[in-house]
């Protein structure tokens, strides 16, 4: 069961997430489409099928890893949170 800290962590590290992304370079336009994807998964199926929504943080991750490190940790925060919450 999440709490309303959890809740406030998630919020934070998903803004960290959107700040990220911003700040990716524009030429990167397939990484900025599989973030938005994943960030619209986060919004439409946060408490629908967590199962698959971790499998795409996890698959991001391993995407962007190394071409992306501050993006990847952003995304590895928000992927805490979430897990902190149960999800």
């Amino acid at each position: 069961m999440s709490t309303p800290k959890d809740s406030e962590e998630l919020g934070i590290a998903i803004a960290e997430l959107r700040r990220e992304l911003a700040a990716l370079d524009a030429g990167d336009s397939a990484a900025r489409a599989r973030i938005e994807q994943l960030m619209a998964q986060i919004e439409g199926q946060l408490h629908e099928a967590p199962e698959s929504l971790q499998q795409s943080f996890a698959d991001t991750i391993r995407e962007f890893e190394v071409e992306h490190p501050r993006l990847t940790a952003a995304l590895e925060r928000v992927m805490l949170a979430l897990s902190s919450m149960g999800i």
